[in-house]
């Protein structure tokens, strides 16, 4: 079966279904930050007002107390939106915008999650979960 995604699911999994490895954050929070960031510069809303939002659902029972690297299902329990569209601001603002689409090239080369984040960043995701858990709180999204 073929599907649409959009541009970053083309990348990574020509639109097959199911979706190849990686954590629901990576797969919805992007989605909301490129969302977001495509509408503030259409005029739409602002960044601010969004990412308060994001912030918002952060706040999620099923998600608060989990670490990032927990957040692996849309199940109704967890709500890896918010906590994915923020862990996608901090990787992008620590890696910049084409190393982190190229997590999605990786990933349609056929490599695990885990292998494309470090092949397209140069940062292991072990890492990565660790550097995002340390400055969490200063993003907004304590847990707790």
């Amino acid at each position: 079966m073929t599907i649409n995604f959009g541009p970053y699911m083309a990348l990574s999994c020509s639109g097959r279904w199911p979706f190849l490895d990686g954590p629901e954050w990576f797969w919805e929070g992007p989605a909301v930050f490129v969302g977001t960031q495509t509408a503030a510069s259409l005029g739409f809303n602002t960044y601010a007002d969004a990412r308060t939002w994001m912030l918002q659902r952060t706040t999620n029972p099923g998600t608060k107390g989990l670490k990032l690297s927990e957040v692996t299902e849309n199940n109704g329990q967890m709500d890896p939106y918010g906590i994915g569209a923020i862990a996608t601001e901090f990787l992008v603002a620590k890696v910049g915008m084409k190393k982190f689409v190229a997590v999605y090239r990786e990933i349609g080369a056929g490599k695990s999650f885990s292998k494309a984040f470090n092949d397209a960043t140069g940062v292991s995701l072990n890492d990565f979960y660790l550097m995002f858990e340390d400055a969490r709180a200063t993003l907004g999204a304590p847990r707790g």
